[in-house]
C-alpha cells in the first residue's frame, strides 16, 4: 500500500502539470476564438472574425465561438452577434448567414450528449430566457433544440426501428418546438430563422405539402435571400420524406426561375450543392450541372468563396465526372479538404487522384470537340460534312442498327486524314457502342469508300444522329 502512496504522490507534480497544460491551452484557445471588439467593427464587446476564404475551418470556429460564449453564458453578447447579424443580413465569404450559425451552433450540447447533457442544456435556455425575456434568440435556440432532441429520442435510422417510446418522445418534443414557436411569433422582433425551425416541425410531423408550401411562401414573402428556407422545402419534397421521384429537383429548377437571373442561379447551387453533400446521390437524378457552375460563378462574384464552397463545387464536380473543372478546383483547394463534405481524407485524396489521372484525357477530348464544332461553322466544314454523310452515311446506319446507341451519343466525331489527296478515316470518338465501331471499321476497311480530301489535313467532323440528320434517315424509319 505504501508504494502505491508513494507512486501516487511523485505523480502528482506531473499531474498537476498536465492539468495546468490543458488549462492553459483551453485558456489560449479560448482568446483566440473571443477576441475584444474594436469600436469600428461592431457595437458587441466581442468580435468573431474568422475568414473562410483562407481558413477552411472558419466557420467552423465561429461556431465554436459562439458555444463558448453560451457555456460561459455570456447572453448578452450571443445577443448583440444575433441581432447584427439579423439586422444587418451579414454574410460570410461565399454567402452562408451569419445568423443560421449562430443558431445552428447552439441548436444541440456539444459532442455525443447524454440526458445530463440535454437537461443542462435547456436550463441554460431558460437562464437565457428569463434574463433577456424579450429576445427573440433564445426562444428560436430553444424551439429548434427541442427539435434535435426529439431526433435524439427517435434516431437516425428507417422508421420501422424506432421503438413506441422513440415516437412517444420524438412526437411530445416536436410538440414543444411548435409550441414554443407559435408563443415567440408573440414578439415585437422578427428573426428568420423562425420560420426554418417551423420548416422541422414539418418535416418532422409530416405535414402536408400544401402546409409547407404554405408555409414557404410565408417565408419568402419575409426574407426571400435567406436560401435555407428553399433546402429545407427542397429536402421535405425529396421521396424519402412526402415527395414523389423528381419533385425536389423540379422545385429547385422552378425557385431559381422564380427568382431569376444570377441570383436565382446561385440559389440553384446553395441548394443543389447541400443537398448533393449531404444526401444520397440516388435521390436527386437530374440537377443542372451548367446552372450550378453559373451559380458558383456568380456566388464567387458576389460574395467571395469560402473553401467550404470550393470543396461542395469541386464534389459536385466530381459526381458530375468533369475532371477538367474538378482538377482546376482541387488546385484551387490544395489540402483544405472539408471533412463534412468528403467526411475522410482517405475519399478526398482518392477523388483527387483520380481526377489527375483523367483530366488530361478529357481535355485532349475536349479540345477535339471544341476543333470539330468550330469545323462545322465554317462554309466549307459544313460542305464536307454533307460529303462525308454522302460516303458514309450507309455504313452508318447499318452499323447503328446493328450495334444500337447504348452510349447515347448525339454525334459521332470523326477525324480525316488527306493521303494521296483522298481523304481517309483515321479515328473516332463519342461512338454509340463497341458493336458499333467495330462494324463501322470493317464497312470502310473491306471496301475503302472514295472520299475527298479534308480541307486541311488531320481535319476534325462531327456528324449528327438527331432524327433530323440525313445519315439517320433510314434508321429512324426502322425504330433506331
Amino acid at each position: 500500500m505504501s508504494a502505491v502512496r508513494r507512486v501516487a504522490s511523485n505523480a502528482l507534480p506531473l499531474l498537476f502539470l498536465l492539468l495546468l497544460g490543458a488549462t492553459s491551452s483551453a485558456k489560449e484557445k479560448e482568446k483566440s476564438l473571443l477576441k475584444p471588439s474594436t469600436p469600428a467593427s461592431t457595437a458587441c464587446s466581442i468580435s468573431l472574425d474568422f475568414d473562410p476564404e483562407t481558413n477552411v475551418h472558419a466557420v467552423d470556429n465561429y461556431k465554436a465561438a459562439v458555444q463558448l460564449l453560451f457555456i460561459n453564458e455570456d447572453y448578452t453578447d450571443i445577443d448583440c452577434l444575433a441581432d447584427s447579424a439579423r439586422q444587418n443580413k451579414e454574410k460570410f465569404k461565399g454567402g452562408a448567414w451569419k445568423l443560421h450559425n449562430i443558431y445552428t451552433a447552439l441548436d444541440h450540447p456539444k459532442g455525443h450528449a447524454t440526458e445530463e447533457d440535454w437537461s443542462e442544456h435547456f436550463k441554460s435556455l431558460q437562464r437565457w430566457i428569463a434574463a433577456k425575456p424579450e429576445s427573440i434568440t433564445p426562444r428560436i435556440v430553444l424551439a429548434e433544440s427541442y427539435v434535435s432532441y426529439a431526433w435524439d429520442a427517435r434516431g437516425d435510422g428507417t422508421s420501422d426501428t424506432v421503438s413506441d417510446n422513440g415516437w412517444r418522445l420524438f412526437e411530445q418534443r416536436l410538440d414543444q418546438a411548435e409550441s414554443t414557436l407559435h408563443e415567440t411569433s408573440q414578439l415585437k422582433t422578427k428573426c428568420p430563422e423562425w420560420y426554418v425551425a417551423m420548416q422541422q416541425v414539418a418535416q418532422g410531423k409530416g405535414w402536408t405539402i400544401a402546409k409547407a408550401t404554405a408555409l414557404l411562401e410565408d417565408a419568402i414573402a419575409f426574407e426571400p435571400d435567406y436560401y435555407y428556407f428553399y433546402r429545407m422545402h427542397a429536402n421535405y419534397l425529396l421521396p424519402k420524406w412526402y415527395g414523389e421521384q423528381g419533385d425536389t429537383e423540379k422545385f429547385i429548377e422552378a425557385t431559381a426561375e422564380r427568382i431569376g437571373g444570377e441570383q436565382g442561379d446561385m440559389v440553384y447551387f446553395q441548394v443543389a450543392s447541400f443537398l448533393t453533400c449531404h444526401c444520397s446521390r440516388d435521390d436527386l437524378k437530374n440537377i443542372s450541372w451548367p446552372r450550378i457552375q453559373r451559380g458558383f460563378a456568380a456566388l464567387e462574384v458576389q460574395t467571395g468563396v469560402s473553401l467550404d464552397t470550393l470543396n461542395e463545387f469541386t464534389y459536385l464536380a466530381v459526381k458530375e465526372k468533369d475532371t477538367i473543372v474538378a482538377d482546376k478546383m482541387f488546385a484551387r483547394i490544395g489540402d483544405n479538404w472539408s471533412e463534412d463534405v468528403w467526411r475522410s481524407q482517405a475519399y478526398f485524396t482518392s477523388c483527387k487522384q483520380w481526377v489527375a489521372f483523367e483530366a488530361p484525357r478529357a481535355i485532349h477530348d475536349k479540345e477535339i470537340h471544341d476543333a470539330a464544332d468550330a469545323n462545322m461553322q465554317t462554309p466549307e466544314g459544313r460542305e464536307y460534312g454533307k460529303q462525308f454523310e454522302a460516303t458514309f452515311g450507309a455504313a452508318i446506319q447499318k452499323c447503328l442498327l446493328a450495334g444500337g446507341n447504348e452510349n447515347g451519343v448525339s454525334a459521332i466525331i470523326f477525324n480525316v486524314d488527306n493521303f494521296n489527296n483522298k481523304g481517309y478515316v483515321g479515328t473516332y470518338i463519342d461512338v454509340p457502342s463497341k458493336a458499333f465501331a467495330g462494324c463501322f471499321l470493317d464497312s470502310f476497311n473491306h471496301q475503302p469508300p472514295n472520299l475527298a480530301a479534308p480541307p486541311s489535313n488531320h481535319y476534325w467532323l462531327k456528324i449528327p444522329l438527331h432524327p433530323s440528320s440525313p445519315v439517320m434517315a433510314n434508321t429512324v424509319k426502322r425504330g433506331v
